[in-house]
């Protein structure tokens, strides 16, 4: 499959889609005429239809993105303790499951085990009643004739 390249944004490619756009196009549409994804029609519109602010605005979003892919910066401490005091660690982390929480949850996973075999074992059982049921209806028939 080939790979698109990417569209060079220009005044001329964002006066087109001003005009689209006003001319009653969706983005979608004025997307697809241009080569263009739709998000990319709407950021221009967002723009104001102005390569330098859809630029701007481009560069600012990779830096806020760069920023929350940084990992969160350690907390400082305090640079001595007094003696007696009570150190407490208050980084977030995933706290680990209790002994009672992991108990609960294998009881659960038994629990639905047990309710998937007895599902299949009342399906057995309707079944073999259904058959038990047309035979004594069928019964019934023949006695009714004679």
């Amino acid at each position: 499959m080939k790979e698109a390249k990417k569209m060079q944004i220009t005044d001329q490619v964002c006066k087109q889609i001003q005009l689209m756009l006003k001319g009653g196009a969706k983005q979608t549409e004025v997307g697809a005429l241009l080569g263009i994804h739709a998000s990319t029609v709407s950021k221009i519109a967002k723009a104001g239809f102005s390569v330098e602010q859809y630029l701007e605005n481009k560069k600012m979003e990779r830096e806020r993105e760069k920023q929350a892919m940084k990992p969160a910066e350690e907390p400082q401490q305090a640079e001595e303790q007094v003696p007696g005091q009570i150190e407490m660690d208050l980084t977030p982390g995933k706290p680990e499951m209790s002994d009672q929480v992991k108990m609960m949850r294998f009881v659960a996973g038994q629990v639905d085990k047990i309710i998937g075999q007895m599902m299949v074992n009342n399906d057995a059982l309707l079944m073999k009643l259904d058959r038990l049921n047309d035979t004594l209806n069928q019964i019934l028939r023949v006695m009714r004739k004679e």
